[in-house]
C-alpha cells in the first residue's frame, strides 16, 4: 500500500474501535447505568467494518494471491490465537471447566479451539474472522462489481445484522459470521465510495453527523429495559419485534463517527496510530488481564464508575506492557505470538 493511499481516518477509527472493544468487555461495566452500557456494547461491529474497509484498501488489486493471503493470516492471526489459547485452555482444565460443562477434556480442548473458549472470552472473534479470511475471494469479487451491486449486498447484510443477535456465549462462529457479515460488507462499500465521502461539503457532512447522533439518542432512549416477571430484562425494541437496538445504534453511530473522521480528522495522530498498530495484540491479551483483575484484585469502591475505570487502567496498561516486553524479547517475531 502506497503512502498516498494510507487512510488516517480508518486507522484512527481502528484505534477507537479496539478501545471500545476493551471497554465493552470490562466486568465492572455491568455495574454502571444502562445508557453507558448501551453506548459501549457491541463495538465488534466497528471492528468488522474496519476489517472490511482495510481488506478492500490493502488486498483489492491485481496482485492478490489467495494462498499468500491465507498464509499471512495463518502466521499473524491464527498462530497467535493458538499460542495464546494454549495457557487459557490449560487454565480452563485446571479450574474444572470440562466437568462444569459435562464434557471430556479432549472435547473441551477441541471446543475451545473451535469457538474461542471462555477463559479468554474475546477470543471467540478469531474463529469467526477466520471464516471471513476463507471467504476472501467472494469479497474480492464483490469489490470488483459496480457500486450499486456492492450497495445492495451491503444493505442486505446490514438488514440481517440488525434483525439478528449473537449466538449464546458467542459459541458458534458460523452464526457470528452471519450476524456480523453486514458490517464487513459496509466497510467494503464505504471504501468503494471513499472519494464521494471526501467530496461531501462540510455542511452536508455536519448534517449527516448530527442526524446520526440524534437518531442514536432516540434509539438509546427507547432502549430502557423493563422487568419481565422480576427475572428477565428485554430491550424495548427487541421486545416488540423491531431491530436489534444495540446493533442499530452502533450502525448509526458508526456512520456519524466515520464521516466525522473522514472530513475532520483524516490526519495522523501518534497516540491513535500507536493503539491501532498494536490493536491485535490488545485484542488477544485484554481478555486475559480482565480475568486476572477480577479473579485476584479486590476492590471496594462505592462508586462503580471508579471500579470500571480502575479495571480499564489495569487491563490497558498490562496489555501494553506485555506487548512492549514481548517486542524487546522476541523482536519481529512478536507478530507470531501476540499478533502485532
Amino acid at each position: 500500500m502506497h503512502k498516498r493511499d494510507f487512510s488516517y481516518s480508518a486507522d484512527n477509527f481502528r484505534a477507537i474501535s479496539i478501545l471500545f472493544v476493551i471497554l465493552s468487555h470490562l466486568v465492572n461495566l455491568s455495574l454502571l447505568n444502562n445508557s453507558l452500557n448501551f453506548f459501549l456494547t457491541d463495538a465488534t461491529t466497528w471492528f468488522l467494518f474496519i476489517s472490511g474497509y482495510l481488506f478492500f484498501q490493502v488486498e483489492s488489486n491485481e496482485n492478490f494471491s489467495y494462498f499468500k493471503y491465507l498464509k499471512k493470516k495463518i502466521k499473524f492471526v491464527i498462530t497467535p490465537y493458538l499460542i495464546i489459547s494454549a495457557p487459557c485452555i490449560l487454565a480452563g482444565i485446571y479450574f474444572h471447566q470440562p466437568q462444569i460443562y459435562e464434557i471430556s477434556t479432549e472435547k473441551y480442548i477441541a471446543w475451545s479451539l473451535l469457538v474461542g473458549g471462555l477463559v479468554n472470552g474475546p477470543m471467540w472473534f478469531t474463529p469467526m474472522i477466520a471464516i471471513f479470511f476463507l471467504a476472501s475471494p467472494v469479497f474480492l469479487n464483490l469489490t470488483q462489481k459496480n457500486t450499486l451491486i456492492l450497495l445492495l449486498t451491503a444493505a442486505a447484510g446490514i438488514i440481517i445484522s440488525i434483525f439478528s443477535s449473537r449466538p449464546t456465549l458467542n459459541s458458534n462462529p458460523i452464526y457470528s459470521f452471519i450476524h456480523f457479515f453486514g458490517f464487513y460488507m459496509l466497510g467494503l462499500f464505504f471504501f468503494k465510495i471513499r472519494n464521494e465521502i471526501k467530496s461531501l461539503s462540510k455542511s452536508l457532512s455536519t448534517q449527516i453527523i448530527i442526524s446520526g447522533i440524534l437518531l442514536y439518542a432516540i434509539i438509546a432512549s427507547f432502549n430502557s429495559d423493563f422487568d419481565l416477571n422480576g427475572k428477565e430484562y428485554i430491550p424495548f425494541f427487541e421486545a416488540i419485534g423491531l431491530p436489534n437496538s444495540t446493533t442499530l445504534g452502533k450502525l448509526v453511530l458508526l456512520i456519524s463517527i466515520f464521516v466525522f473522521l473522514e472530513k475532520y480528522f483524516n490526519i495522523p495522530n501518534k497516540y491513535l496510530r500507536y493503539i491501532s498498530s498494536i490493536s491485535f495484540g490488545l485484542f488477544f491479551l485484554h481478555g486475559i488481564f480482565i480475568r486476572i483483575f477480577n479473579k485476584n484484585i479486590e476492590i471496594n469502591l462505592q462508586n462503580p464508575f471508579y471500579s470500571a475505570l480502575l479495571e480499564f487502567i489495569f487491563v490497558f496498561l498490562s496489555s501494553i506492557i506485555t506487548i512492549e516486553f514481548s517486542k524487546k524479547i522476541l523482536k519481529h517475531r512478536t507478530r507470531y505470538v501476540i499478533g502485532c
